[in-house]
């Protein structure tokens, strides 16, 4: 039996106090200390006269973004700045299909020293895997090292024997932490680059296809380091290095120009599929789910597509394939209710993985599976329709009781 693991932001929470969270990247990108902070360290490193746009610029477009819609979350106001950074990096006739809907409305792009944008995605990609960074080294929860110890002992469970890939959608340290001493692979020699035939040997693999905070990015592709404060000095320090090792932080694609480089975040994460290691870890993944049994699903909202069409795909190859979930749903769950509401947990699920309407009984009054709500009310956990387990009590609550409930 083979297994797969897929770590969503909500894996990270238990683990650090601040919580590592949507909401709290998304107050760090807005932090005006922090940008002068970066900014500042940047000029410092390109010179007092480099070409850029000005931090209140910056700001004065986030303050506009969140007035107008003001429960955006970091990765959505990314994709603004990105799209703004893209046009103006380029905005020639036929450039770009984007720059050319944008000049069609009418939009100009001054070519101007201080309005020049290109920098300001890596800038706040930088941000958060600084952040990131800092959470790891100062801000652990006084059980760290326990909860690590129960991830390791999670993990070399589902992978005891068997063929497993970790694919975590997070930028932190956590799971590098509990798997150090279980022999997976990451793909990357001794040198830090990324090497594919020793990826697709392996029995064991982590991969990171929204990129990590060890990553860096330069003219020979992802550079693998050390620890997250290494990778964060070499990735700002070399952003003007004049040969191979400068820090690249754009790439092209037909649509826009894309920045998702040593780390993807924005509403756009297809286009790092033409770079490796990326486009081998969706390779892989998709072939994981072919020979894979089960898949443990933790803290993922399901909002990425391209995963969600894998995972329907993998739950029709056979009726005894099973998704585990792991998340945390606070009080007592009406499954119907959930179903009803398009922004629950459950509803996600359940329009993801293809159940396009709710089973009842006849009198069309109570759901069918009525006894597994039950039981995830008084359990915590239950196979909430055929194939799909749901574990309601959170990851730090799941990593405690694994062992002793066996799903």
């Amino acid at each position: 039996m083979n297994n797969n693991l897929i770590l969503g932001a909500g894996a990270s929470t238990p683990f650090y106090n601040p919580r590592l969270s949507t909401t709290h990247l998304t107050t760090v990108i807005s932090d005006p200390n922090k940008w002068n902070n970066i900014v500042g360290r940047y000029t410092n490193i390109m010179g007092a006269n480099v070409n850029m746009v000005s931090t209140q610029t910056v700001l004065q477009v986030l303050n506009s973004i969140t007035q107008a819609h003001p429960n955006y979350n970091f990765e959505q106001i990314i994709e603004i700045y990105d799209k703004i950074s893209s046009f103006n990096f380029d905005p020639r006739l036929n450039s770009k299909i984007l720059h050319d809907i944008l000049r069609l409305y009418g939009a100009t792009a001054p070519n101007i020293a201080n309005h020049v944008w290109d920098c300001v995605p890596f800038l706040f990609r930088q941000l958060i895997t600084e952040e990131v960074a800092d959470l790891h080294a100062n801000y652990k929860v006084a059980s760290y090292i326990n909860l690590s110890q129960l991830q390791t002992n999670f993990v070399a469970s589902i992978s005891n024997g068997q063929s497993i890939n970790i694919f975590t959608l997070n930028y932190d340290e956590i799971i590098l932490d509990a798997i150090q001493n279980l022999n997976f692979v990451t793909g990357f020699n001794a040198q830090g680059r990324f090497d594919v035939s020793t990826f697709f040997a392996a029995a064991k693999t982590i991969s990171f296809p929204h990129g990590h905070s060890r990553f860096s990015f330069d003219d020979d592709g992802i550079l693998f380091h050390a620890n997250s404060q290494t990778a964060n000095k070499y990735r700002l320090n070399h952003i003007g290095a004049n040969n191979r090792t400068q820090t690249r932080y754009l790439t092209d694609s037909s649509y826009a120009y894309s920045f998702n480089t040593f780390i993807s975040t924005g509403q756009q994460k297809e286009p790092t599929f033409d770079v490796n290691p990326y486009s081998t870890y969706y390779q892989k993944f998709a072939s994981d789910c072919l020979k894979a049994n089960k898949i443990y699903v933790v803290g993922y909202s399901f909002s990425d597509p391209h995963f969600n069409r894998m995972l329907l795909n993998f739950l029709k190859i056979s009726p005894s394939n099973k998704i585990v979930i792991v998340d945390f749903l606070q009080g007592q769950v009406s499954i119907v209710a959930e179903y009803m509401n398009q922004d629950s947990l459950i509803y996600k699920i359940f329009n993801q993985l293809g159940v396009t309407s709710l089973p009842m009984h006849a009198n069309a009054q109570n759901y069918r599976y009525q006894q597994q709500e039950q039981d995830l009310n008084n359990n915590g956990f239950a196979e909430i329709y055929p194939q799909i387990v749901l574990y309601k009590n959170g990851y730090d609550n799941f990593l405690n009781q694994f062992n002793r409930i066996n799903i």
